[in-house]
């Protein structure tokens, strides 16, 4: 059992590593897909599953908002990807739905209404209160048949959940290979070498014309000319909503009223003004933001561009020309929601991006200015430096393969110095990734899955242009780390589970066809 869990270490065992380590829930990412949604209502599609919709998803957005405390901690979920989240609960809710039909699974009224009355976001005093219920879908635009349906579907998919989780067993042998794995720690001999290091290859000889024509004719990616954007938009930040809200004291009297239990001192309006305000510009804003997304929304849907919307908001209409995708990614603004800009058509205008903490963006595409490869003669100094560059790197990565296979574990050290390689004799390699060398991620699983003694093959990094070679010289365990897995062993069980739960999740979204538009 163990050595076949080694084997599968790159798959398994890191998985099940990082849950262990952040206990997160299980959800993979969606990234950025809503920036650049186009007009379909359907965002995500099944063959047999229902779709979810856009205004679906929304909805569900909105009561997530909603439901995630003001100035907490959770916030910074909120700001980072608390979209992605809701759209994974989304696709969860409506397979494990499609699931439960195929079984003949439903739920009673009693039972769903029961759901709803235990929610927390609409307890007064740990009580059910119908009244807050009521305006809390009031102020987000959702009917009650509609959160209904909605908390039947949500219910009825944490209901499947607990039993899909609470039924399956772990057992204590495999929980035991997981925390001997996550303990082992290697010790490594490490050599590597920077690919653009000109001083091994110092011989190098002058290129010819007809060198530099193959190369130019071989990469013309290299020596193309980025594709440009003229677009318009406007910003929308807190400032601006803020400044939307008007405040006076019988507005602040019954939000008061309303929601004395939230304040420190009861039944004193006076000694909580200051509290008062504060919370109600932020509730207001909070509706604001919320309100002017659906109002952005039926605008882009309806045709309007960023310069209509920005007239009937009476807002500054802001302008780039001639901005390339590396160029906007540098924008303190627009950085966030660079590839929504770029994924757009010409003359599309974008939804609302969400960019930042009450910040919306609405953007319009007035000009692509295509990709274009520059003539040979214009960019002759640029082909002469990247074949240079080329060159230099293909000869340092034929230097390391040549060490790497003409050397062995009792000399690793002594070649790599004759081949003038930078060495370092002693680096300690983790599963946890608490390496003593920051190294690629792709390397170092190779590393966890090699024997004592044994050299690794010629590993070349894209990201900061080196290439690696290493010897296991040691393999130990660290007894301090498998005491602490040993009293975690029930997390460790609990996120197996989730993980295995995980997978059946995208099983069923694989098994129903699911696509994300």
């Amino acid at each position: 059992m163990l050595n076949k869990l080694r084997t599968a270490s790159h798959s398994i065992a890191f998985k099940i590593l990082i849950l262990i380590l952040i206990l997160a829930s299980v959800f993979w990412s969606i990234g950025t897909m809503f920036h650049s949604s186009n007009n379909s209502s359907d965002i995500v599609t099944f063959t047999k599953a229902k779709n979810i919709t856009k205004s679906e998803f929304m909805q569900a957005l909105k009561l997530a908002m909603h439901q995630i405390p003001q100035n907490s901690d959770q916030n910074l979920l909120t700001q980072n990807n608390i979209r992605e989240l809701v759209l994974s609960n989304l696709i969860s809710t409506h397979v494990l739905e499609q699931l439960a039909h195929e079984y003949n699974l439903t739920l009673s009224t009693a039972a769903v209404f029961k759901f709803i009355q235990n929610s927390k976001a609409f307890n007064n005093n740990q009580n059910f209160d119908i009244n807050i219920f009521r305006n809390i879908l009031k102020n987000l635009h959702i009917s009650e048949p509609q959160y209904f349906d909605q908390a039947a579907k949500q219910q009825l998919s944490e209901i499947l959940l607990r039993q899909f989780i609470n039924n399956n067993y772990v057992p204590s042998i495999l929980t035991k290979n997981i925390i001997n794995l996550s303990a082992e720690t290697r010790n490594i001999q490490l050599v590597s070498i920077d690919l653009q290091n000109e001083q091994l290859q110092s011989t190098l000889d002058s290129p010819s014309s007809e060198q530099l024509q193959e190369f130019y004719n071989n990469n013309q990616s290299k020596f193309e000319k980025p594709e440009q954007r003229h677009i318009s938009y406007i910003v929308l930040d807190n400032n601006y909503f803020k400044n939307k809200v008007i405040v006076d004291n019988k507005s602040l009297e019954e939000f008061y009223r309303t929601h004395s239990d939230q304040f420190s001192e009861k039944n004193s309006f006076t000694k909580n003004i200051a509290e008062v305000r504060e919370k109600y510009v932020n509730h207001q804003v909070d509706k604001l933001f919320n309100d002017t997304i659906t109002l952005l929304e039926d605008e882009v849907a309806s045709g309007s561009n960023s310069s209509e919307i920005a007239k009937m908001l009476n807002v500054k209409l802001l302008t780039l020309n001639n901005v390339t995708k590396q160029k906007l990614a540098n924008n303190k603004i627009l950085s966030n929601v660079t590839d929504a800009i770029f994924a757009l058509e010409e003359h599309e205008t974008s939804y609302p991006l969400d960019v930042s903490s009450k910040m919306l963006i609405i953007v319009s595409i007035q000009k692509i200015i295509p990709t274009a490869v520059e003539k040979f003669d214009n960019v002759l100094n640029q082909v002469q430096e990247e074949w240079k560059k080329n060159t230099i790197r293909e000869r340092n990565i034929e230097l390391l393969n040549k060490f790497q296979q003409t050397t062995n574990a009792d000399n690793f050290i002594a070649d790599a110095k004759k081949y003038k390689l930078t060495v370092k004799p002693n680096v300690i390699v983790t599963r946890l990734n608490n390496n003593t060398v920051e190294l690629p991620k792709e390397f170092v699983e190779q590393l966890l899955t090699l024997k004592k003694r044994e050299v690794s093959n010629v590993y070349i990094s894209t990201s900061n242009q080196h290439a690696y070679v290493a010897l296991i010289s040691a393999i130990t365990t660290d007894r301090d780390l498998t005491t602490k897995f040993l009293s975690l062993t029930e997390d460790i069980k609990g996120s197996f589970k989730n993980l295995v739960y995980h997978e059946l999740v995208t099983y069923l979204y694989n098994l129903y066809k699911g696509e994300v538009k």
